[in-house]
């Protein structure tokens, strides 16, 4: 094994394999090495991997490519604005604990879910297609291209409409009812037409997510043209939250731009709700396959051992069937030892 500060530098098609067919395994050496996933050259576009499989294997690095910033930075972003945005955040008790993990084996079904009650109540100051709003932050210093003078825009009034997602996590899903949604499920709401000043919406959408410290809420706006003018959804905004750092109650999200960066005035008004619930049928009924999968494993292999440990048939004699003696077998199961391991941070 290496020493715990060297890391393992895997590129993003051989990662994916892990992911596929070796991911408790992977799990498992994550808890003690550090771990590095960067994108295939094929990518020449500057595309971006998904970074979600990757966290909840531990991952504690992966490399993405900054001058694009698509859905994978976005998540990205969100993830790693908790903690203070310092960049590190601690893995899961799961991901870092071998006790934690024996509990919850990779991979398995949770025990509940955690529910998120959203009421998208309205919106104000939505920017227009291509407009550049930008609200100077932090990080942008005076010569940044980004900064531009805030301008008044030709272009058409926008439709809006909101589209609400989870990332990250076993399960991740938002609908209208939970009950009836499945892994990967997006909300959208309906179209506003001709009203990017003050649209409402007043619609509601349950998110449920299995691992709030993996998990990211994105919440993106489009611009949906009325028909005869256009069918091609037009991006406006998102804002990327992490569920483990989300305030109940009203709260005014703002949105950023295609660029990442703040606009001014652009935000969401929303209520959020927070619970833990059952899991959803889709859910349920994996996890009760499991279950009988494992029982039928744990059924082979005791029939197994009991072919293995079992005498060989010993030839009857008149004596022993007059004895009647019925033989049983016993064995005490072997010692298990627990190795101490290191748990290294998540790193940005």
């Amino acid at each position: 094994m290496c020493d715990p500060w060297e890391m393992c530098s895997t590129s993003e098609v051989k990662a994916m394999s892990f992911v596929r067919d070796a991911a408790a395994g992977w799990s498992t050496h994550n808890m003690a090495q550090l771990s590095r996933v960067y994108p295939k050259g094929t990518r020449v576009d500057s595309t971006n991997l998904a970074a979600a499989p990757l966290w909840a294997v531990g991952c504690q690095m992966v490399a993405l490519n900054f001058q694009t910033f698509d859905r994978s930075m976005q998540v990205n972003q969100g993830l790693f604005s908790a903690n203070g945005g310092c960049g590190y955040l601690l893995k899961p008790p799961h991901l870092r604990l071998p006790s934690e993990a024996l509990r919850r084996p990779f991979g398995s079904p949770p025990r509940k879910l955690l529910k998120l009650q959203i009421k998208l109540i309205a919106g104000v100051h939505l920017i227009k297609v291509a407009q550049d709003r930008v609200e100077r932050e932090r990080w942008q210093l005076d010569h940044c291209p980004l900064l531009k003078p805030h301008d008044l825009s030709a272009a058409p009034v926008v439709s809006p409409c909101v589209q609400i997602e989870a990332v990250g996590g076993t399960f991740a899903a938002a609908a209208s009812d939970l009950d009836e949604a499945v892994h990967g499920d997006t909300w959208t709401s309906a179209v506003k037409y001709r009203n990017g000043l003050n649209p409402v919406f007043l619609e509601k959408v349950e998110v449920g997510v299995s691992d709030p410290d993996l998990s990211v809420l994105r919440i993106t706006v489009w611009d949906r043209p009325t028909a005869g003018l256009s069918t091609t959804n037009k991006f406006l905004g998102y804002a990327t939250i992490p569920v483990s750092a989300l305030r109940m109650g009203y709260r005014s999200v703002p949105l950023r731009d295609r660029n990442g960066c703040s606009v001014a005035f652009s935000a969401l008004l929303c209520h959020f709700r927070m619970s833990n619930t059952h899991l959803p049928p889709s859910l349920a009924a994996l996890g009760a396959a499991e279950k009988l999968s494992d029982a039928a494993k744990r059924a082979t292999a005791g029939r197994e051992t009991d072919s293995e440990t079992a005498s060989p048939p010993v030839k009857a004699t008149p004596a022993a069937a007059g004895a009647g003696r019925r033989r049983s077998h016993s064995g005490k199961p072997a010692a298990r030892t627990k190795a101490a391991v290191s748990s290294p941070d998540l790193v940005a």
